[in-house]
């Protein structure tokens, strides 16, 4: 978790309410320990260090509850840490914060900034109220407060003082210049002369800095230039050269996957309400898993195809392939609802899962249409190969479902460190071979029956006679 005072906060208030969060999270045993760095940044999350942020690693005791506990937790530290603060969590167990980090992240990208920052904060506001969005906020921060030095041109011209002879004169004595330094013993120390800090603080005594003239006279720099204040930008940021805002959300309370589903209709809405040469995308983890889904969608088709292929070579028919391969949609649809029942997301892991599937579900299918086929080439006709099929490939299309069931038990139950990232595809396969199982015993002797007889009927139209044709005499067989 983190908190975010608004800029300007001495570091020493930051650690204050830093210190009432860490009051908070000793109330509860669940949490093993926590890490807090105050006025630090982390890199590896595009979080640069600033005295006004606080970030606090935390560590449960054991796995499980985690969600629960932030929902009861969050809150409370909102409270603890006041109105002036900012707090946001991630339950990523890699300890990153920041916009960047969010698993919900969008760009908003565009050439003027004032377009970009209208549109990103008109989606931060349709994010927030959508049910358990959480954790709402831009890379766009509050400028940090300064002063702007603006010179009269012509009264500098009069004088005889250059724009960068003032600019180098405020520069030296506010931030400093090295003057010197010494050595002692093996530690080197620079000598630094600027104004003394009050001073530094105080605009009137800015405005009496000594600028020197053309003919050597010192003036006071209130005599060229004034002082406003002004909120001086954190950052900028660039993308594909555009200036970019990235607007970042978690999930709490809600399942992931629906959130997101909420948050694409909301940045269609911006999108379509947007000035022209302002872009709205998925950014982060949405855009690489919509790249990833696309690149499974297409494996999945390619994995159906070579499915189809093998068993037209296999069994020398086109046909029988398509009933065998009925099997497959309804193992898409058991793996579904099992993803649904078990309250787990259709996440990439799932659907890796899924194609999977592809692989595992034709074997009931198998173990039947081959079976039939033997039978109806001593004779017996497409329903009695099939009543006979059921029966005596039952046990074998058992044993081998429970046995791959019972081997993604551990994955789909989550045994094991890091588990609950391979839960989805343990809990797809699993769902996928019990509906395939259950069903491929029901539709696939239909669509057999359906098949066989489709073909005798296309046999016979293509066979008969055409019609006008001469009639050709019986032969006996000795001829």
């Amino acid at each position: 978790m983190s908190v975010e005072l608004p800029p300007g906060t001495s570091l020493a208030e930051t650690d204050r309410v830093n210190g009432a969060i860490e009051d908070v999270l000793r109330g509860y045993p669940q949490i093993d320990h926590y890490v807090s760095t105050v006025g630090g940044g982390d890199p590896f999350a595009g979080v640069e260090a600033a005295v006004e942020r606080a970030t606090t690693n935390v560590l449960m005791r054991k796995r499980g509850g985690t969600k629960r506990l932030l929902a009861e937790i969050r809150p409370k530290l909102i409270a603890a840490a006041g109105p002036a603060a900012k707090v946001t969590t991630d339950l990523s167990s890699g300890g990153g914060s920041g916009v960047r980090a969010r698993p919900i992240l969008l760009s908003v990208k565009g050439e003027e900034q004032g377009d970009i920052e209208a549109a990103s904060a008109d989606l931060a506001e349709r994010i927030s109220r959508i049910p358990g969005a959480i954790d709402v906020e831009r890379t766009v921060k509050a400028g940090k407060p300064g002063s702007d030095v603006s010179i009269d041109r012509s009264r500098t011209a009069d004088l005889g003082i250059s724009a960068a002879q003032v600019g180098l004169t405020v520069r030296t004595l506010l931030n400093g210049e090295k003057a010197t330094s010494y050595r002692v013993g093996e530690h080197t120390y620079d000598v630094v002369v600027r104004l003394r800090a009050q001073d530094r603080l105080d605009t009137s005594a800015v405005l009496r800095l000594p600028i020197t003239t053309l003919r050597g006279t010192p003036v006071p720099l209130s005599a060229v230039a004034t002082l406003s204040p002004v909120q001086q930008p954190v950052e900028i940021d660039r993308t594909d050269r555009l200036r970019e805002i990235l607007v970042g959300a978690a999930a709490l309370g809600r399942d992931q996957s629906a959130v997101s589903a909420d948050v694409q209709k909301a940045m269609a809405d911006v999108r379509a309400t947007a000035p022209s040469g302002v872009r709205v995308e998925n950014a982060g983890d949405l855009q690489r898993q919509s790249d990833s889904f696309a690149s499974l969608f297409s494996a999945l088709g390619l994995s159906v195809l070579c499915v189809y292929v093998l068993l037209a070579l296999q069994f020398g028919n086109f046909v029988h392939p398509f009933t065998i391969m009925m099997a497959l949609p309804l193992s898409i649809v058991g793996a579904l609802v099992a993803l649904l029942i078990g309250h787990q997301t259709f996440d990439i892991v799932a659907m890796i899962g899924i194609i999977l599937l592809m692989g595992l579900v034709t074997k009931n299918s198998i173990l039947l249409v081959d079976f039939a086929n033997r039978r109806m080439r001593v004779g017996a006709t497409a329903r009695e190969a099939m009543l006979e099929a059921g029966p005596t490939r039952l046990r074998p299309i058992l044993m081998t479902t429970g046995a791959m069931v019972l081997g993604m038990i551990p994955v789909a139950t989550g045994m094991g460190t890091g588990a609950e990232f391979r839960q989805p595809m343990g809990t797809a396969v699993i769902g996928g071979l019990i509906a395939s199982t259950m069903l491929t015993l029901i539709i696939v002797p239909v669509i057999y029956t359906w098949m066989d007889d489709l073909t005798r009927f296309i046999k016979r139209l293509v066979t008969r006679a055409p019609r006008g044709a001469e009639p050709q005499p019986l032969r006996s067989e000795l001829g």
